[in-house]
């Protein structure tokens, strides 16, 4: 297999590991997918290679969100792929035999793809790990926009119950009196992602509210919510 080949497939796959589940649009497919891959993972890896590229050359259509995070992936691995880099996945790919390699791209793509169903089954039939007297606590802590979207995301990402629920305590030690709200927000450029953001509507004024903000990044946030990403977010807002 091409290096060329291998980095669009891993881009894929690492755009497909950031949705919340899996695209209804794409399930049926992607099922169908999971399936081959491990009927010809011992039998024929090289067919199974080339039944997964020919659904990467057509699912762009069918769902633009993932299509936006396979470019951005696709983007960011051929930046990757140059100088030392280049040299270190060369050595990788010479190293090891084509079927190998083959086998190694397999298996991730059907353990993402079950990964990524297990979610979107979970979603679609509302059996929640995210147990209802949790998310009543959540509701008792903020004042969330939009409580059905909230709680979807949070069913798909649960590292983010202990910090939503820490955070409330760190804020409160900095914002005593500030309304506090968890809110939804969505990229208009990319349709489908979202993200929680943790709203702090302080009456301070915007320098000591600033300074604020300031220390609780310092002093906790930017360690506790870096494993999260941009899944979750804290700010200022003024209403």
């Amino acid at each position: 297999m091409k290096i060329s080949e291998t980095l669009r497939l891993r881009a894929f796959l690492n755009a497909l590991g950031q949705l919340d589940s899996l695209p209804p649009e794409l399930a049926p497919g992607l099922r169908q997918i999971s399936s081959q891959l491990e009927s010809k993972l011992e039998t024929d890896p090289i067919a199974a290679i080339s039944d997964l590229e020919d659904f990467v050359e057509d699912f762009g259509e069918l769902h633009p969100p993932l299509a936006e995070l396979y470019r951005a992936e696709r983007l960011r691995l051929r930046k990757l792929n140059s100088g030392q880099e280049r040299s270190k996945l060369v050595g990788t790919l010479e190293k090891n035999s084509a079927a190998e390699n083959e086998a190694s791209i397999i298996s991730q793509a059907i353990a993402i793809i079950k990964a990524a169903d297990k979610r979107f089954q979970q979603a679609q039939q509302n059996t929640p790990a995210l147990d209802a007297s949790t998310f009543e606590k959540i509701n008792s802590l903020y004042w969330i926009e939009e409580p059905a979207e909230t709680q979807q995301l949070l069913l798909g990402h649960e590292a983010m119950l202990p910090l939503v629920i820490e955070a409330y305590d760190k804020i409160r030690e900095l914002f005593a009196e500030a309304k506090l709200a968890l809110e939804v927000e969505r990229d208009p450029e990319i349709p489908g992602w979202r993200s929680l953001w943790i709203m702090i509507y302080s009456q301070l004024d915007s320098d000591e509210a600033f300074e604020k903000l300031k220390t609780l990044d310092y002093n906790w946030w930017l360690d506790a919510g870096y494993a999260i990403g941009n899944k979750l977010n804290i700010d200022l807002g003024w209403e």
